[in-house]
């Protein structure tokens, strides 16, 4: 799947030099949402809702530091072939 990272940049524009704490804010989110479900809360709705606000960070971060998908794809499947 290509991911063209230019969309993104009203991500950026919205939150501007916040975004990279933005970023961050979603990721906790997250972890959070997961910590519970593994604690047993009927909650895989607030996961994928916070999987996405993760996505649109990352991909804004992409964005915001001129990174290309094939960059992104290439680190992916080098961890990929390294780990699995």
């Amino acid at each position: 799947m290509a991911i063209d990272f230019k969309p993104y940049a009203a991500v950026n524009n919205h939150w501007g030099d916040k975004m990279p704490l933005m970023a961050c804010e979603e990721m906790a989110e997250l972890i959070q949402a997961i910590s519970k479900f593994e604690r047993g809360k009927d909650n895989k709705q607030d996961i994928i809702t916070e999987m996405a606000d993760v996505w649109i960070s990352c991909c804004a971060l992409a964005n915001r530091y001129d990174i290309s998908e094939a960059e992104v794809g290439e680190a992916i499947w080098k961890k990929m072939d390294r780990r699995y």
